[in-house]
């Protein structure tokens, strides 16, 4: 919900601090915010460079000046109390004034996840575990302070991890590749898979922290590639059991870790969640029985008949075990594949046909996602 913010006096004593970065002698206004329980941060800024950024300041800040009654006076500049933390001001600020610093993270005594003020860069690595941390913090400082500009910004880049349409996922598909490829373990002795001490599991984006994210910004649109993503991981595979200490360093989450196996927070899956992930496997496996184009429009010769059955149970058989349909049906489209449905004596007429089938059933079930897992459409986010 959108920040509260007086122009009166406070009802309670208060010890000021003037934050670091945020104090320009030629500022026109000062902001305060709650730093921690006896202080307030104050921060000397130009109204024209904030009010632009933030409709939650800019319909605050019209139309006041110290000559104004009910007006707090601070050095002889109006004075706003910002009814809301420190370090989520400093973000709209940071946005506003478009500094870059490297992204620092901290946990609070109660658990609570901190972005140090002093070290804040809105750029968000696209692939990185605490990528959906940091966009949680954003969006919600977006959302409160409506900042457009960040908002969409985030879009951006949400959109490159969790894509909307076939041709962006593709991309993704090939950048995550690319991660994959650096993680193989060596024959070496002690090899274990990490780059820069990372697994590829740590490189990667989970998918219940972001489904978690999408349904509370009612960011809809982000839903069906999240909930695809984790339906290509095995339930057995959780995250926090796998991640967290001490059971990251045991023998069991060495080896998925090693391995490349990726995991989720299926802990937090909820009911609904696990409901969504229900309806889209029945789905797959009714997808699954029209692979193929229709017999009528194949040749009969027995031969190429024999080599479309066999092709087709290789293609269920890599559904099942990979759990990547998308992925599945892309490779038996490429021509390495193309060669093998000739060798295995289906004609060419019919192998174009088939890889025709194919490419459709692919665009169709990635169009239909949403569909599939039974969720919102995009416009009930809107």
């Amino acid at each position: 919900m959108p920040i509260e913010i007086l122009s009166g006096p406070l009802s309670t004593e208060v010890l000021w601090r003037r934050h670091d970065n945020f104090w320009f002698e030629d500022g026109d206004i000062v902001l305060s915010a709650q730093l921690n329980q006896d202080h307030r941060e104050l921060y000397r800024v130009h109204r024209l460079k904030i009010s632009p950024i933030s409709a939650t300041l800019r319909d605050a800040l019209s139309g006041s000046s110290p000559t104004d009654a009910n007006t707090v006076v601070y050095e002889g500049l109006p004075l706003f109390h910002v009814l809301d933390s420190a370090m989520d001001l400093a973000t709209v600020l940071t946005y506003a004034y478009k500094f870059k610093y490297v992204t620092a993270f901290h946990t609070t005594a109660h658990g609570s996840l901190n972005i140090s003020t002093s070290s804040l860069d809105l750029r968000v690595p696209p692939y990185d575990n605490s990528t959906c941390n940091l966009y949680s913090e954003l969006l919600r400082v977006a959302t409160n302070y409506r900042v457009a500009g960040l908002q969409k910004e985030l879009d951006m880049q949400l959109n490159s991890v969790w894509p909307s349409t076939l041709d962006e996922w593709n991309t993704r598909v090939l950048h995550y590749q690319a991660i994959a490829a650096r993680h193989i373990p060596s024959e070496t002795p002690n090899s274990d898979g990490m780059v820069d001490g990372q697994y590829l599991d740590d490189r990667l984006p989970e998918p219940v922290f972001a489904i978690r994210l999408f349904r509370t910004y009612k960011l809809l649109k982000y839903l069906p590639t999240a909930f695809y993503e984790l339906s290509m991981i095995t339930p057995t595979a959780d995250w926090i059991a796998t991640h967290e200490e001490p059971q990251r360093r045991s023998t069991r989450s060495r080896r998925l870790l090693t391995n490349r196996i990726r995991s989720a927070r299926w802990s937090q899956v909820t009911q609904e969640d696990h409901m969504c992930l229900h309806r889209y496997f029945r789905k797959i496996q009714t997808q699954s029985l029209t692979l193929m184009p229709p017999e009528n429009e194949l040749c009969s010769g027995r031969v190429c008949l024999h080599g479309r059955m066999y092709i087709q149970l290789e293609i269920l058989h890599e559904i099942s075990r990979l759990r990547d349909i998308l992925e599945v049906l892309n490779c038996h489209c490429q021509d390495d594949e193309k060669e093998k449905m000739l060798n295995e004596g289906v004609c060419a007429q019919c192998v174009q046909k088939i890889v025709n089938v194919l490419q459709a059933k692919r665009q169709h079930i990635f169009d239909n996602l949403g569909n599939f897992f039974a969720l919102p459409s995009p416009q009930e986010g809107t």
